[in-house]
């Protein structure tokens, strides 16, 4: 009884905090980004969508934020910064958030809720606030946020006129371990062969995702892993032999956004980097 209501509040958990689409999650629908974009998302939805990637003649910058900000005066921190560079709000790609504590059902579908209101009125408004940015969401146990705050962003710009990628840019909303009928991989188990279990599912997961936006696994430019378990028994299998962590990996302690959750990963391929 005790996991059958465990698997409950980790599907409700799933539908607001990992997926947040109306489009059923094994199906992909990938569609340009409104206006001048740059991108396109696959599955966008009321919150997010599962990954954004560039379209062609544009490229992905991704800003972290040496001090993160909290939601509102991070949005217009955002929103400035990207009209600088002469793009519209819309060129908005991604959004990588940080949590005091994860979250319950109740607590995700509240922050979800707060979260898109900021967005539209920080004047990153979109037709039918159907989001189509992509998303992490996680809670630091080093130095957490007194609130939900921002540590990076992602937009679109036109790529010098001489770039001739070989493949587009990408970037993939955060995945915790967790099927999408609500299903926690390997569940309690945290040990080597558990943990394993968990990465080689996130793994795939998000390869899917980049496929379909037509990008390339093996160009991945940052690999993120959220976690407050050892990591060792998955670094030689499956990390190491996924071309997702070819540049390496970054590890941040922690836990992702839902309270079910236990291991999430993200991943991005993107042309410039820089902290502000």
């Amino acid at each position: 009884m005790k996991r059958r209501a465990m698997l409950a509040s980790a599907g409700g958990l799933l539908a607001t905090l990992a997926i947040a689409s109306d489009a059923a999650p094994e199906t992909a629908h990938v569609v340009d980004a409104p206006g001048a974009a740059g991108f396109r998302a696959d599955v966008p939805g009321k919150f997010f969508s599962r990954g954004v990637a560039t379209q062609p003649g544009y490229e992905f910058h991704r800003v972290r934020f040496l001090n993160r900000p909290l939601l509102e005066p991070g949005l217009r921190a955002m929103r400035a910064f990207i009209t600088a560079q002469g793009r519209p709000p819309g060129a908005l790609a991604a959004v990588e958030l940080r949590l005091p504590a994860p979250l319950s059902g109740a607590d995700g579908a509240a922050a979800n809720a707060a979260y898109a209101v900021a967005l539209h009125d920080a004047g990153f408004v979109v037709p039918g606030d159907v989001r189509p940015e992509a998303r992490s969401n996680m809670a630091p146990i080093v130095d957490p946020p007194a609130a939900l705050s921002i540590h990076a962003f992602t937009f679109a710009v036109p790529a010098p006129a001489q770039a001739t990628p070989s493949a587009c840019d990408y970037v993939i909303s955060g995945r915790p371990d967790i099927s999408d009928s609500g299903e926690m991989i390997a569940g309690h188990d945290y040990a080597s062969a558990g943990m394993q279990k968990k990465a080689a599912f996130i793994l795939g997961w998000l390869t899917d995702r980049i496929t379909e936006l037509g990008g390339d696994p093996a160009r991945a430019t940052g690999f993120q892993i959220y976690t407050r378990h050892a990591i060792d028994g998955i670094i030689v299998d499956p990390l190491s032999r996924n071309p997702l962590s070819r540049a390496g990996f970054t590890l941040v302690p922690g836990d992702p956004p839902g309270t079910a959750f236990e291991l999430e990963f993200d991943v991005r391929s993107v042309s410039r980097e820089l902290v502000v």
